[in-house]
């Protein structure tokens, strides 16, 4: 059986986690979603390399042991990788959850008060 294009894409890591991310923000206006687009494509892909990262680092750990001599040990390539990936991706979160925090912001506008 041949999948559709669609399924295809929905088969990628990427996709899944940039419509996820999508789905957050389905409140917002058209003008907002088309500003925050591209934040929204770098934290799937990020979302994604960390997933591999921390199934590289499950294979491999963090840091190399010498078998002969433990006090000798070297960090592995992924070790140094990771928390540069994982504060890129934290960021995004961040600021993507500062615009979420504000869209709630705008729906009070303070006059309840008065009414």
């Amino acid at each position: 059986m041949k999948q559709t294009e669609k399924e295809l894409e929905m088969n990628d890591p990427e996709e899944v986690e940039y419509q996820r991310i999508k789905n957050l923000f389905v409140d917002c206006d058209a003008n907002m979603l088309a500003l925050l687009d591209g934040m929204f494509w770098e934290a799937a892909r990020l979302r994604a390399e960390l997933n591999v990262l921390h199934r590289e680092v499950k294979k491999s750990g963090l840091v190399k042991m010498n078998p002969q001599n433990p006090m000798l040990q070297k960090e592995t390539p992924v070790s140094k990788v990771l928390p540069k990936v994982r504060a890129n991706y934290a960021n995004i979160c961040f600021k993507l959850a500062k615009v979420l925090g504000k869209k709630d912001d705008d729906d009070d506008s303070g006059l309840d008060d008065y009414e």
